[in-house]
C-alpha cells in the first residue's frame, strides 16, 4: 500500500471524527455563526433571531410570522387566518412550483455577506450568504426605515399586506423576482438599542409544496404553511420500515424490558434449566407482541411521514437530519423532518393531534454556509451552522471534487496550493475564502462506483497541516 493512500485513509478517519464533534457544536464554520440547538414546536424557525445580540447560542427566541402557531405575516394566528372557498389562505394566490435556487442564483438577487449598509455603530454583526444580524443604537421604527429604504432603492417591492408590528418588534417582506426578503427589527437586550434580522428565504413557495386533498389549511403564506391531515386523506399510502425505523431503536421495551432486568434472566439462568425456559418463554411473548403489532394500523405520525417522503421525493426534495438531532430529547407530540434541494432547506413539524389526526407545518429556509449535496444523495447529516456535512451519493469521488471545486468558486472559494489530491481510496480538496475561512472535502470511493462524502469548515492552520501530509504522501 502506497504512502499516500496511508494518507488518505488517516486523513478520511481523522474527519469522520471531526465532523462528529464539531456537528455537537464546536468548531469554525464558512459563515462564522454560532451552532446548537434544535427548533422548538410551534416557537422557531430557522429564520428566528435570538433576542440577544450575542446570536444563537443563548438560546433566545422571538416568535415571527409563519413560526408554528404565532402570528403569520397576514398579522393572524393560526386557524384565524382568511382562507377562500378552496381553503387556502386568502392573502395572495401562491406561485407555482418552481426549482429551489442554486447558491449562484441566490447571491446572483442579493449577496447577504456584501449587501446593504448598516446602522451607524453596529455590532454583533453576523453576515452569511444568506442572512444578515446586528445590534445597534436605535429604535425598532427607525432602523426599520433605513432598511427598508435601501431595499427599495435596490428593486425590492414591500409586501405590505404582509407587515406585522408590536410595540417591541416590526417585520416586513419583500419581493424581487419572485424572492423573498424578510426584515425584521426588535427591540435590544440594552436600553436604547436594536435587534436588526434580515433573512434571504429563497423562490420556493410553501404553498406549493404537496398536502393532501382535503386538508384543512391552518395559514399559508409563501414563508410558511400549515394544514391539519386526517387518516381517511392518507389512504392508500405505504408505511415502509425505513419511515418508521427511528421509532423502534434501542429506546423500545423491547430492547430494555424484562428480559434484561428480570429475576429470572439475571438469577435462574446462573442454575440452568429455569434459565432457558424464561428465554423460550421470552420469545414466545416477542412472537405475540410483533404479531400484535403487525394487525395495528400505522401511526399518523408514521403516514405522515410516508406521505411526505413520497411526494416530496416527487418534487426532488432529499431528507436529510441535523447532526445534533440524535442528542435532542424531543416531546412525544411531534416530529421534525428535514429536507432539502438547491439551496433550500425544509424543516417540517408532524405533530400529533388525535390518534386519527395530525397538523403539517413547511417552513422554509436558505442554507447559509454554501453546502450542497451532488448527485441522488442519502443518508444526509449535516449541521448547517457548523459547515459540516456528510452523504453517499452515486456520483464518483473525482466528479464530486470537480462539482464542489466549480460550485464554490462561484462564492469565492478558491483550491489552495497542494490541495487537490485523488487516490485509488477518492479524491480530497482543502479549500480557502480569504485568510481566515477553510473547507476540507473529501470523497471515499465506494464499491458501487459512487462516494462517500465528508465536508468540513476547519481552521487554516488544519488546512495547512493537511496540505503538509498530502504532500508527504505523494513522495
Amino acid at each position: 500500500m502506497s504512502s499516500k493512500t496511508l494518507t488518505i485513509r488517516g486523513v478520511w478517519a481523522f474527519f469522520v471524527v471531526l465532523a462528529c464533534i464539531a456537528g455537537c457544536g464546536g468548531g469554525d464554520e464558512p459563515g462564522k455563526q454560532a451552532g446548537g440547538g434544535d427548533d422548538p414546536p410551534a416557537a422557531k424557525s430557522d429564520s428566528v433571531k435570538p433576542d440577544s445580540a450575542k446570536g444563537a447560542a443563548d438560546g433566545g427566541n422571538v416568535g415571527k410570522a409563519g413560526d408554528g402557531e404565532t402570528p403569520n405575516a397576514s398579522g393572524n394566528a393560526g386557524a384565524d387566518a382568511p382562507k377562500d372557498a378552496n381553503g387556502t389562505a386568502a392573502a395572495d394566490e401562491p406561485r407555482l412550483p418552481v426549482d429551489p435556487p442554486s447558491f449562484a442564483d441566490v447571491i446572483g438577487v442579493v449577496d447577504m455577506r456584501t449587501a446593504f449598509e448598516l446602522l451607524p455603530e453596529a455590532a454583533e454583526v453576523r453576515r452569511t450568504l444568506t442572512d444578515i444580524y446586528y445590534d445597534a443604537p436605535g429604535t425598532i421604527e427607525s432602523s426599520m426605515e433605513f432598511h427598508a429604504k435601501q431595499l427599495r432603492e435596490d428593486g425590492w417591492e414591500e409586501l405590505e399586506e404582509h407587515a406585522h408590528a408590536t410595540p417591541a418588534t416590526v417585520m416586513k417582506y419583500f419581493d424581487k423576482d419572485g424572492y423573498l426578503l424578510f426584515l425584521y427589527t426588535s427591540t435590544g437586550s440594552t436600553d436604547g438599542r436594536v435587534n436588526v434580522s434580515l433573512d434571504h428565504f429563497g423562490n420556493v413557495d410553501c404553498r406549493a409544496l404537496p398536502h393532501p386533498a382535503g386538508a384543512d389549511v391552518q395559514y399559508a403564506v409563501p414563508q410558511g404553511c400549515s394544514f391539519i391531515v386526517t387518516r381517511d386523506m392518507l389512504a392508500g399510502v405505504v408505511v415502509s420500515e425505513a419511515v418508521v425505523a427511528d421509532d423502534k431503536g434501542a429506546s423500545g421495551d423491547k430492547a430494555t424490558g424484562d428480559k434484561a432486568t428480570g429475576d429470572k434472566a439475571t438469577g435462574d439462568a446462573a442454575t440452568g434449566e429455569d434459565g432457558e425456559k424464561d428465554s423460550d418463554n421470552d420469545k414466545q411473548g416477542e412472537e405475540k407482541d410483533d404479531n400484535a403489532d403487525a394487525g395495528k394500523p400505522p401511526s399518523m405520525a408514521d403516514l405522515g411521514a410516508a406521505y411526505l417522503r413520497t411526494a416530496l421525493g416527487e418534487q426532488g426534495w432529499t431528507p436529510f437530519s441535523e447532526s445534533y438531532d440524535q442528542f435532542v430529547d424531543r416531546e412525544s407530540s411531534y416530529d421534525v423532518v428535514r429536507y432539502l434541494q438547491g439551496a433550500t432547506r425544509l424543516n417540517i413539524y408532524v405533530r400529533r393531534r388525535s390518534p386519527d389526526e395530525i397538523s403539517i407545518d413547511y417552513h422554509k429556509s436558505l442554507m447559509k454556509t454554501g453546502l450542497t449535496t451532488v448527485g441522488s444523495a442519502s443518508n444526509v447529516v449535516l449541521s448547517d451552522e457548523s459547515g459540516i456535512m456528510t452523504y453517499d451519493t452515486d456520483v464518483a469521488p473525482d466528479k464530486v471534487a470537480a462539482h464542489y471545486r466549480d460550485e464554490l468558486a462561484t462564492l469565492g472559494w478558491k483550491v489552495m496550493p497542494g490541495g487537490e489530491d485523488t487516490s485509488d481510496l477518492g479524491a480530497q480538496l482543502v479549500l480557502e475564502h480569504g485568510e481566515d475561512r477553510s473547507m476540507n472535502i473529501m470523497a471515499l470511493k465506494r464499491k458501487d462506483g459512487g462516494a462517500s462524502v465528508n465536508v468540513s469548515a476547519i481552521r487554516r492552520s488544519e488546512a495547512l497541516e493537511l496540505i503538509e501530509k498530502l504532500g508527504e504522501g505523494g513522495e
